[in-house]
């Protein structure tokens, strides 16, 4: 999908079209999107500002890429990062891949709201039993199991509602099935 969307972004002869691509990543781990950027662009012409809550992640990554930034923080405290001092906006995309599934409904409704803000797009990719609301109808907070036998578990988001209470549509949706063959 990251690919896709970026090739979206290029000229015929594979150069960036508008100049620069920016990103900021919630849960950059150590340096994953960037390896997988690198494989196909030209990482001077990115910017890229990650925000990852253990430390020991950010060295690993700002070892790699010394040229982008990482902050120690997380989704709950996102609000308080002072982005527009580290990252010019508004910024390309906003990427989070398997972070908001474990963070509480309000928390993650905030920083989609929060988001907004910086980008036109987010992409993606998470743990969504229930998207359009349509399995569990009240306001409870409900989670499932994901490794039961270590005891994780993950938030269920009505993520559909929260993309238009901030005035965003799904452009692309992919159902992945899970190992035990359930959809989500």
């Amino acid at each position: 999908m990251l690919r896709e969307f970026c090739d979206e972004k290029l000229s015929e002869n594979g150069e960036l079209s508008f100049g620069e691509l920016s990103f900021i990543e919630v849960g950059g781990v150590n340096g994953t999107t960037l390896h997988y950027l690198n494989s196909f662009l030209n990482l001077e012409k990115v910017r890229y500002l990650g925000i990852e809550p253990y430390d020991q992640f950010r060295k690993d990554q700002e070892q790699y890429f010394p040229n982008h930034t990482v902050v120690v923080s997380n989704v709950e405290k996102f609000c308080d990062v002072d982005l527009e001092s580290m990252i010019e906006t508004p910024v390309t995309a906003v990427l989070c891949y398997g972070i908001l599934c474990m963070t509480p409904c309000r928390v993650t409704a905030a920083f989609l709201k929060q988001v907004a803000q910086f980008t036109d797009n987010i992409i993606g990719l998470d743990y969504c039993f229930d998207y359009d609301g349509d399995r569990f109808s009240d306001a409870r907070e409900r989670i499932f199991k994901y490794h039961g036998e270590n005891g994780q578990f993950y938030f269920v988001h009505k993520f559909g509602e929260y993309l238009d209470n901030i005035g965003f549509k799904a452009v692309k949706r992919i159902p992945v099935p899970y190992s035990d063959g359930i959809y989500g």
